[in-house]
């Protein structure tokens, strides 16, 4: 842990945790925090979208490991990972000028370090990258958090060959649909889900305005059938008073 290396650093023969040891500790975290939160703020100015989609945060995720410490990342790496963003926005190479902007001198959240590589400057950033990740409600980050739920699910059925009975609701695929430029791009069995979600909802809403259309003629010639009747009584009142 942090603490244990800093009592170690201390007195490598004989290291011992202290209340001095422990406040430096959260200090450094909490500046560091405060580092982080500063220097997105200056992307957002930068650049809005990307921090509001969560592409930005996704990029700094990806560069975190499984243990949580900070991952070295190849740019060819990232450019595979947002592939779709070359396609699917109107600034082809967002990728390559986010990377460049978090590893410039002015934000450092990301360190260049050679041969097309980028690192977290410190692994002290890493948990407070995750965390923030974790709980962002960012479309990317949701959209994400639904795919990796459904998938596993998906992929059971695609061997079944009941994909069908797994979609996404209304709700997940809004989302999804609007988080695709703040996250990774699509795998294989994500874009069969999305496809199938979205063929499905079209179903539903194709039968809803055929129900739609025949409850109006329902209700015209119900309509039709009331005022056929109170001609027909007024009719015969007539009739009979004659």
């Amino acid at each position: 842990t942090k603490l244990w290396n800093k009592a170690y650093r201390d007195n490598s023969h004989q290291p011992a945790f202290t209340i001095d040891a422990f406040n430096e500790v959260e200090s450094q975290g909490k500046e560091m925090e405060e580092y982080f939160e500063t220097q997105m703020k200056k992307i957002q100015e930068w650049k809005s979208e990307v921090v509001e989609s969560g592409l930005a945060l996704d990029i700094l995720a990806f560069h975190i490991t499984d243990l949580g410490t900070s991952k070295r990342c190849a740019i060819e790496d990232i450019r595979r990972r947002y592939r779709h963003l070359a396609e699917q926005t109107d600034q082809p190479d967002i990728v390559d000028q986010l990377v460049n902007r978090l590893k410039s001198s002015e934000i450092f959240l990301l360190n260049d370090i050679g041969r097309g590589f980028t690192s977290l400057p410190h692994d002290t950033l890493a948990p407070i990258i995750m965390r923030e990740y974790n709980r962002s409600d960012k479309l990317g980050q949701r959209s994400a958090r639904i795919l990796d739920t459904k998938r596993p699910d998906f992929i059971r059925a695609l061997l079944t060959k009941d994909e069908r009975k797994v979609r996404l609701d209304d709700n997940d695929l809004e989302v999804v649909k609007g988080g695709i430029r703040g996250m990774r791009a699509l795998e294989e069995e994500e874009k069969t889900l999305l496809q199938i979600s979205m063929e499905e909802r079209e179903k539903r809403l194709k039968l809803r305005r055929i129900l739609v259309r025949g409850g109006i003629v329902a209700g015209l010639f119900i309509l039709f059938l009331a005022v056929m009747a109170g001609m027909l009584s007024v009719s015969v009142t007539q009739q009979l008073k004659n």
